[in-house]
């Protein structure tokens, strides 16, 4: 506890994966190794039977240790893509090696596209022709706004590796439910909800007051923020009041500097999403 700041407290576990840190309620540490105060038992999110791995932290940067914007919701064994940025197929690798069965490349069957931008799509060809060479039975179910109709055919027809991949237009409302999940879409994101977790994934398309009713106590709050975007974030996430908030850093501002902000502004428990951490 840092005598400084009453009330800052931040949890690091370790999931075989990576090291995590939650933030609360000030300052934040930055790194897992900073932390020394526990205040959410690793065991609390080791017990659920839906977890969110971060597959892709990064903006349009080619940064090495950030892929492209993208998050994996496994449930009871099953895995839920939000978002195909680059590099998803290799990163959802990487966690399968690490010990997530879900994520081998060939049980990647579902996913959902929040906005049709560069960053958000660029893994697409990777996922629709990878996965089916590596042994994947079925075809690909990929459900996004006006347009990845177009883009898939333009994708198959690039490379006409002959995959089956079947494209869902949709519009704000329910677009998908099976017994593990119901998906729920909004104008820059998605709701998902599974029999243990409330899940938002929201992105810079979405507008605050849907995203504030989307979640309205929701468990996790997955959104991008950076530095000039910091207030508003804030005041965003204060009226959403999830549980956990996690941030995907945009922008060229550090993850210091960005954490600081963010915890002057928000009393809440946040954590600045690195790819490959697990919640």
């Amino acid at each position: 506890m840092d005598p400084g700041r009453p009330g800052f407290s931040a949890t690091p576990f370790t999931v075989d994966i990576i090291s995590v840190s939650i933030y609360s309620n000030a300052l934040p540490c930055l790194r897992a190794y900073d932390c020394t105060t526990a205040v959410l038992p690793a065991i609390t999110a080791l017990a659920l039977a839906t977890q969110i791995i971060l597959l892709g932290t990064g903006d349009p940067s080619a940064l090495s240790r950030r892929a492209g914007p993208a998050t994996a919701i496994v449930v009871d064994g099953r895995a839920y893509l939000v978002d195909i940025g680059p590099g998803v197929v290799r990163r959802a690798a990487a966690a399968y090696e690490k010990g997530i069965p879900a994520l081998a490349p060939a049980n990647l069957t579902h996913a959902f596209v929040t906005q049709l931008h560069f960053e958000h799509t660029a893994g697409y060809p990777d996922l629709a022709f990878m996965p089916s060479l590596l042994g994947r039975t079925q075809p690909l179910e990929v459900y996004g706004p006006p347009g990845i109709r177009a883009l898939t055919e333009h994708v198959l027809a690039a490379w006409n590796g002959g995959v089956a991949v079947n494209a869902h237009e949709i519009t704000p409302g329910p677009v998908y439910r099976d017994d593990k999940i119901a998906v729920t879409a909004f104008s820059g994101g998605y709701r998902l909800q599974t029999a243990d977790r409330r899940i938002v994934v929201a992105s810079g398309g979405s507008q605050a007051r849907i995203v504030v009713g989307q979640c309205n106590g929701c468990d996790v709050l997955i959104d991008e923020v950076q530095l000039e975007t910091a207030r508003q974030l804030a005041e965003l996430a204060t009226r959403a009041r999830p549980e956990l908030l996690v941030l995907q850093r945009k922008g060229a501002a550090s993850e210091e500097q960005l954490g600081r902000t963010i915890g002057r502004l928000y009393d809440g428990r946040f954590v600045i999403g690195h790819d490959l951490d697990i919640y």
